[in-house]
Formats: structure tokens, C-alpha cells, sequence
């Protein structure tokens, strides 16, 4: 199979998987997380997109308890292998809030990247990501984006 073909494939059967979550997101609002946390920390299926880095990332968070409110940005740049640049940096967290809970939380998502680490980041993904700065947000869920700079 040609690996055009296979992306596309790929592709079709995330979005088809995308949309069944949606639904039951829908249908029964309970069972997301469940189902998020079922993936495996540290697969090593390629990653193709920031979303999909997003997810892996999730699949190694351990949310402490009693930190439902709480969010917390960091920064970091990947290399074409999925390996971190440099240490994640720590660019914003949620003011206010209980001190010790606070500072779990920041752990938290710190030491998830580093579980997380190295990620299977595909050789087309990462052309596009090398070196670039990539702001995760860690609230609700992982959302990653590439930033403008640093």
C-alpha cells in the first residue's frame, strides 16, 4: 500500500472514529473520559497531526484530584524524531486556587510530557514541527498548537 493511500485511509477511519466519539459524547457524557484514558501512554503508532499530539499527551496525564478548574500552558519545541529541545517551560497557570493543589497540577503536566516523550511524530509532521514552538494547553484536555515563535 502506498503511503499516500495509507494516510488517506488513516485519515477516513480517525474521522469516522472522531464522529463516534462526538456522538457519544452526546448521547452519554460520561463515557469520553473513560474512553480517553483507555488509550496507551507512549504507542507507537505515527503521529501525523497536533491534534494527535494532543491525544498521546492525554493518555499519560494522571489529573490530580481536586484540580477540575485549573489549567496550565506550557512551551516547548520538538526535533523531526518527536525528542524535546529543551525543557517545557511554564508560560501561564491559573491564578488563584489552593497552593498545593496548584503546583500538583503544574507537576502533573510537566511530568506528562516527559512519560509522553519521545513521540512517534511522522516524517511529514515532522518537516512541519522541527524546531517550531508548540504551545500545549492542559485544562479540560490537551490542546496543542504550533506557536508563532518564541
Amino acid at each position: 500500500m502506498e503511503p499516500k493511500q495509507r494516510r488517506a485511509e488513516l485519515f477516513v477511519m480517525r474521522s469516522i472514529w472522531g464522529g463516534f466519539i462526538a456522538a457519544m459524547a452526546l448521547t452519554f457524557p460520561g463515557l469520553v473520559p473513560v474512553l480517553a484514558s483507555e488509550q496507551t501512554c507512549g504507542k507507537s503508532e505515527p503521529i501525523y497531526s497536533t491534534r494527535e499530539i494532543g491525544s498521546a499527551l492525554l493518555a499519560c496525564w494522571d489529573r490530580p484530584s481536586g484540580a477540575e478548574d485549573m489549567g496550565v500552558t506550557l512551551r516547548f519545541a520538538l526535533r523531526r524524531d518527536g525528542s524535546v529541545i529543551a525543557q517545557p517551560r511554564v508560560t501561564f497557570r491559573t491564578p488563584g486556587g489552593d497552593r498545593v493543589v496548584k503546583e500538583a497540577f503544574v507537576s502533573s503536566a510537566l511530568e506528562t510530557v516527559n512519560k509522553a516523550i519521545p513521540l512517534a511524530i511522522a516524517p511529514e509532521l515532522g518537516e512541519i514541527i522541527a524546531g517550531k514552538p508548540l504551545t500545549v494547553v492542559f485544562s479540560d484536555g490537551v490542546d496543542v498548537r504550533i506557536s508563532p515563535g518564541y
